[in-house]
């Protein structure tokens, strides 16, 4: 790796688990094929990121974020990139044309990452503002390293869940039973308060009760991540539609029950859960709750090639386009493709 001082830099985002890496295009276009430029960013938990330049890969400007830790392998339990992505964007603010992603392999102490490749003449002619370039990135950990020795009083939800016998309300829920403790549930959830303390019925109520319009598994995952800030294991797989819709309803229970970390979860969940089998129901889902992000992370997706003719030639696409009309319009401009008839 050779390349002047300031060839690649990152920026901090307001967002937490956001950054840029802006690259100087005079200072590495010039450099052989193989070569790159790199920065690394430390993450929370024990984590950093490497972020990579190669100017000159075959035609292609290659960018790519790698997972690492910086702890011992020892205090590492399975580790999962929720999220990963980068997305280099034109003068126009739309990303660029020929962007393809693609998981980074993941090998020696490396848990995850991305790489994009983008048309080096694509770049050079669209994307270069004061003779830089700058893709954004976003990166989120799901789990990561155990808690370290820490005392009783940090760990003390996940203490709590592991005694049923001193919980003091159980909750009926499709005819399933689950157990709580009233001081750590209003703790986490201004809905329960108010159900458990308040005026309302429940707050009455001996002991026990009744859920309605909540799925059994769905109450169960929230209970567990309320305890233990973090989702159940058995609930990160991020596989087929059928998860995907499992983090749908969690959303609406976390919406319904005031816990908006819960909701960033599942929509992070989501986020790195899209792809040809799943992209539809979650954009009809964006749509419908108005998760803008969510719903611009799909529409991108349907602008890598081969992506869009993939989904457009299903039965869900044309049902979708029929219920939603709205999203027609996006997906056609987006993907540049001529008006489509539904």
């Amino acid at each position: 790796m050779a390349a002047e001082p300031r060839a690649c830099d990152i920026y901090r985002t307001r967002d937490v688990q956001g950054f840029h890496i802006r690259v100087s295009h005079p200072a590495t276009k010039n450099l052989a094929a193989g070569q790159y430029v790199e920065k690394v960013l430390a993450l929370v938990n024990g984590f950093r990121v490497t972020t990579r330049c190669w100017p000159r890969w075959e035609g292609f400007i290659k960018l790519s974020i790698a997972i690492t830790s910086v702890l011992s392998k020892q205090r590492i339990q399975a580790p999962k990139v929720a999220a990963a992505s980068i997305e280099l964007r034109n003068r126009d603010g739309l990303p660029v044309r020929t962007g393809r992603q693609q998981p980074e392999t993941v090998t020696g102490d490396c848990f995850g990452g991305i790489v994009l490749y983008v048309n080096r003449d694509e770049v050079e002619k669209d994307c270069l503002v004061d003779d830089h370039f700058t893709a954004i990135c976003t990166v989120t950990i799901l789990r990561d390293c155990p808690p370290l020795d820490l005392p009783v009083p940090y760990n003390l939800g996940s203490l709590i869940f592991t005694m049923p016998d001193l919980s003091d309300v159980s909750f009926q829920v499709g005819g399933h039973t689950f157990k709580g403790h009233r001081l750590v549930l209003a703790a986490c959830s201004p809905v329960f308060k108010a159900m458990l303390f308040g005026e309302m019925a429940e707050s009455r109520a001996s002991s026990s009760v009744t859920i309605e319009n909540t799925r059994p598994n769905t109450f169960g995952c929230m209970l567990y991540y309320m305890y233990h800030n973090v989702l159940p294991p058995a609930a990160t797989g991020m596989g087929d539609a059928a998860e995907m819709t499992e983090f749908q309803h969690l959303f609406l229970a976390a919406d319904k029950y005031g816990l908006d970390k819960l909701k960033e979860t599942c929509e992070e969940m989501m986020f790195a859960g899209i792809k040809t089998s799943t992209v539809l129901s979650i954009m009809e889902f964006a749509e419908e709750r108005t998760r803008p992000k969510l719903k611009a992370k799909c529409l991108d997706f349907l602008t890598v090639p081969g992506n869009f003719q993939e989904v457009a030639a299903t039965q869900e696409y044309l049902d979708l386009m029929t219920k939603l009309p709205s999203l027609l319009a996006e997906v056609r401009d987006r993907c540049k493709r001529p008006r489509l008839v539904v």
